[in-house]
């Protein structure tokens, strides 16, 4: 496993927040656009948030996680998140990204 690059075990196709929005609008809003591995290749960690907005334990967690990402990314991007979906629709995936501040995979991706 250690001669495996990263994107060989997480891909190479991701969806982030429209990097025109605010900072506000970001946390608000789920207008995306793709990127690549390129966009978190200096972090020191990847982390895989698998998560639903009908999961009241994923809820609960994803205020923490956020915090944490905040926290520990202040001066340098020391650890990438990326949401991996279990929500039934593109509604509602759309609305649990639009609280995330991380990348994603597109909806219903391998």
């Amino acid at each position: 496993m250690e001669d495996e690059r990263i994107d060989q075990i997480v891909g190479n196709k991701f969806l982030k927040k429209k990097s025109s929005l605010g900072e506000k609008e970001r946390e608000s809003l789920c207008q995306t656009e793709e990127c690549g591995i390129d966009e978190w290749s200096g972090a020191t960690f990847t982390l895989l948030f698998f998560s639903a907005g009908w999961c009241p334990p994923c809820e609960q967690f994803l205020q923490v996680l956020k915090d944490f990402y905040s926290e520990v990314n202040i001066g340098k991007k020391d650890v990438e998140v990326i949401y991996v979906s279990s929500d039934n629709s593109d509604a509602e995936w759309r609305e649990t990204y639009a609280r995330m501040p991380w990348l994603t995979y597109p909806l219903n991706s391998p």
